[in-house]
């Protein structure tokens, strides 16, 4: 393997951490936010609402690769629409970034955006998984992608109480379904 080779196998892994550490600083940082019930989103909102934002740009360069390399290549796969489908999602988690939701009050513009946003990132990078599993013949990853399916869907039909769980539960298995696409990506 070529340094180049490591470089752009390492490089998507250190994102997607940058990504993970600052939602966990954001977690102890807005410690009266609960993990079981707030939404993520919950932390771009007030003091710390730019280390919200900025963790999210990592994600979206990640998922932006990733989804190039599929559009690009069709790596291992016949159909760029997950290519497409990820690069979507990769502008949808900018949005996310630049909009900021509401917390307890009506709905604005902004909140709008942002929701429809997150909706369209999660819906978008779970059915290019999803499209992935045939072509990509690896157990792991379709196991992955279908326990990325059944979050997402758990968290639109569970209790509000345990959304927040549900939706760090979705964020996990995409980060970890990310790490594996861009290793099982040549």
């Amino acid at each position: 393997m070529t340094v180049k080779n490591s470089i752009q196998k390492l490089f998507p892994a250190l994102l997607l951490f940058t990504f993970t550490a600052l939602q966990i600083l954001l977690h102890f940082l807005r410690s009266e936010l609960s993990p079981l019930n707030s939404f993520v989103s919950n932390y771009g909102v007030g003091k710390f609402s730019s280390i919200f934002s900025l963790s999210l740009i990592p994600l979206a360069i990640s998922t932006f690769f990733l989804g190039w390399k599929f559009l690009k290549k069709s790596l291992q796969c016949n159909s760029k629409t997950p290519g497409f489908l990820l690069l979507i999602s990769a502008v949808a988690t900018i949005l996310v970034a630049i909009f900021p939701t509401n917390i307890g009050q009506e709905t604005s513009t902004h909140g709008t955006i942002h929701a429809i946003a997150a909706y369209t990132s999660f819906i978008f990078t779970c059915i290019s998984y999803l499209l992935l599993i045939k072509p990509l013949k690896s157990f792991g990853f379709a196991f992955l992608a279908i326990s990325n399916l059944v979050l997402l869907l758990a968290l639109y039909f569970v209790n509000q109480d345990i959304q927040g769980l549900f939706e760090r539960l979705v964020l996990v298995s995409i980060v970890i379904n990310s790490v594996y696409l861009h290793y099982l990506a040549k």
